[in-house]
């Protein structure tokens, strides 16, 4: 099961898709991002300042090589079509 809004469950089971969460399943998906967000602040709490800056060096160059990715893809499909 996966939560893709406020009030939407996405499921499998057919009988399932489209109806509206009970107030069980809405607690249980608030108190798992909790508990995930809980884990990521420890981690962070534990690491020094140079491991964080490694981290979010590596995490801002990912992000831009797929941009620059998606830029040469949109490049080399706009020259193609312009032929």
């Amino acid at each position: 099961m996966e939560v893709t809004s406020r009030y939407k469950i996405t499921n499998n089971d057919p009988n399932l898709l489209g109806r509206h969460p009970s107030m069980h399943e809405i607690m249980l998906t608030r108190k798992l991002k909790a508990l995930a967000s809980a884990g990521g602040k420890a981690r962070a709490a534990k690491l020094t300042p140079e491991q964080r800056i490694d981290i979010a060096v590596k995490a801002a160059s990912a992000r831009w090589a797929n941009t620059k990715e998606k830029e040469k893809h949109e490049l080399s499909s706009s020259s193609s079509s312009l032929v």
